[in-house]
């Protein structure tokens, strides 16, 4: 009997679930549903990050007159292990003293990749968040990541 109630089991957690199809017609009504909802969190965003540099030029605007308004966002791209080189170029330019030249504290950043476990290093902005980034690259460990095989 335990051995009956096994081998349903194993059965069982072989099986796949159905697929469910769908017909062209439902397909391009769903795209345009997502569309519409990928459009709307567009909006909002855009509308959010409008507000905040809004905020910030009054702000400043209030404080000191006929002074230029910055809102400055960086962008990091992947590429694997040359992120380090991306977490050194940021380390480096916090060395720079030339006025126009010097690293800003960014309003905005975003990342893809490797980009995007930098970028909060560098949201943080201090000398303390790029000497973490840079250790974290320079300290890798070949355990961190494994090779899987066929079948994840």
């Amino acid at each position: 009997m335990i051995l009956a109630l096994l081998f349903a089991i194993i059965l069982t957690a072989c099986q796949t679930p159905a697929l469910h199809s769908i017909n062209n017609k439902e397909l391009a009504n769903r795209q345009q549903e997502f569309l519409r909802s990928y459009q709307s969190d567009i909006n909002a965003i855009s509308a959010k990050t409008f507000k905040r540099i809004e905020h910030q030029y009054r702000k400043a605007h209030l404080s000191t007159r006929n002074k230029q308004q910055n809102y400055d966002i960086l962008v990091l791209s992947g590429g694997g292990a040359f992120g380090a080189f991306g977490a050194g170029f940021l380390k480096g330019w916090g060395k720079v003293t030339k006025t126009n030249y010097t690293r800003p504290q960014f309003d905005s950043i975003s990342g893809i990749s490797t980009g995007s476990l930098i970028a909060p290093f560098a949201f943080i902005g201090t000398p303390e968040a790029y000497d973490r980034i840079i250790n974290f690259y320079e300290t890798a460990k070949e355990d961190w990541v494994r090779k899987r095989g066929i079948i994840p």
